[in-house]
């Protein structure tokens, strides 16, 4: 995976971040790049470009992106942030991508064949009125 030709990486350990009421300020909703959490972000060192999505959150750390996931309590906060709520700010913790998730480039699972008596799988919810998914805009 690439973002703007930069390779992607997953993340090797945890990051706290703290966003603060100054971030919050300045922070754009519906963008990615700069929302509260993204500013607070850019505050990291060697941190040059953040994209903090749903559920993945990247960071330009020299040549290359560093991918996390996106904690459930500061999804809650974009989503609510990007419908015209304030954000509020306080400790978020990001984590490393789980092994299943990894961008490894390889497929997993079993081939896809419908087998006897397995339910069809049920819609996914999206949710409207938030920033757009994805990292190659």
């Amino acid at each position: 995976m690439r973002i703007a030709g930069l390779p992607v990486v997953d993340a090797p350990r945890k990051l706290t971040i703290r966003v603060t009421e100054s971030d919050v300020q300045k922070g754009n909703t519906k963008d990615p790049g700069k929302c509260a959490a993204a500013q607070a972000l850019l505050r990291e060192k060697d941190c040059t470009e953040a994209r903090v999505h749903l559920g993945r959150t990247y960071l330009k750390l020299g040549k290359k992106w560093v991918r996390y996931h996106t904690p459930v309590s500061l999804r809650g906060e974009i989503i609510s942030f990007d419908r015209g709520a304030i954000f509020q700010p306080g400790e978020y913790t990001l984590t490393p991508m789980q092994p299943s998730h990894r961008a490894t480039g390889k497929a997993h699972g079993s081939p896809k064949t419908k087998k006897k008596g397995t339910k069809p799988r049920a819609k996914p919810h999206i949710v409207y009125g938030v920033r757009q998914h994805g990292a190659n805009r």
